[in-house]
């Protein structure tokens, strides 16, 4: 059992999920909650960064308690979680839309259309009321008021659309996208064995490596220490490793080690 939750807030929603899990305090049975918002004008990206929403907009958090399993999974491993989900919010809204086109993943963790942003998503553990909890964190622009700040390489998901999509709002995707999120860690929760969670990981893979957007495009990768290497993506490895072919040979990333932060072959800089 799970709630989906409407906010007003202007704060995260990351942040207003974790204060209602706190309330309920350690009494309660630790039951999923996702909140929803369309008005969040405080929320976080990847690397610090502040995420910008459009007018028509969605920001929506699902709270998860961790198994002991799962958990110890989750923090030691090197499982490439925003990868994985990412891939979840892209069936959610293909699924829900009625289209199956257009939408690609740009690792580790953001949806493209048209090699232009619509979706992030932010995956953070947070330790709460004496267990540990994934807050997945979806921002999704559905329609910019005019246009897109320069400065951000997006676009609106419908705007991109087109006028079959007129009567949609970003807002009116909150419950399928944390459905489907649900589902799959539900699924996930409830393997029996290592095997049969290692199976349904590379099924999610190997989606997520058919919509690769990257593969084939010269891209310039930055490291945590500021290093940035160039070459040409070579697409995800099973593990969800991001591939590169450089002057020097083939290079593998994982999530948390590298972000992409520009594209030689796309229409500018992505700064969002």
């Amino acid at each position: 059992m799970w709630t989906l939750d409407e906010t007003h807030l202007p704060d995260s929603t990351q942040d207003q999920v974790a204060a209602r899990l706190i309330e309920r305090g350690p009494s309660h049975e630790p039951q999923p909650l996702a909140l929803f918002s369309g008005c969040q004008s405080a929320g976080r990206g990847s690397h610090g960064r502040l995420w910008e929403l459009a007018a028509d907009s969605l920001a929506l958090t699902c709270a998860w308690p961790l198994t002991d399993g799962l958990a110890d999974l989750a923090l030691r491993g090197r499982t490439p979680w925003p990868a994985h989900l990412i891939g979840v919010v892209l069936r959610a809204i293909e699924s829900e839309l009625g289209v199956n086109d257009g939408l690609q993943i740009k690792w580790p963790n953001d949806l493209w259309l048209d090699r232009h942003k619509v979706a992030g998503l932010l995956v953070e553990r947070r330790r709460l009321v004496g267990r540990w909890w994934w807050l997945i964190g979806v921002g999704l622009n559905g329609r910019w008021a005019g246009r897109c700040p320069a400065h951000l390489s997006a676009t609106g998901l419908f705007d991109a659309m087109g006028s079959a999509f007129d009567g949609h709002r970003a807002r009116d995707l909150a419950r399928p996208i944390a459905s489907q999120i649900m589902s799959w860690l539900a699924d996930l929760e409830g393997c029996q064995t290592v095997e049969h969670r290692d199976a349904c990981l590379r099924q999610s893979m190997a989606f997520c490596r058919q919509r690769d957007g990257l593969k084939d495009h010269v891209v310039e990768v930055c490291l945590a220490d500021g290093q940035r290497v160039s070459g040409r993506a070579e697409g995800l490895a099973e593990d969800g490793a991001f591939c590169l072919r450089t002057e020097t040979g083939s290079q593998r990333f994982h999530v948390g080690e590298a972000r992409i932060v520009s594209l030689s072959q796309s229409a500018g800089r992505e700064m969002a």
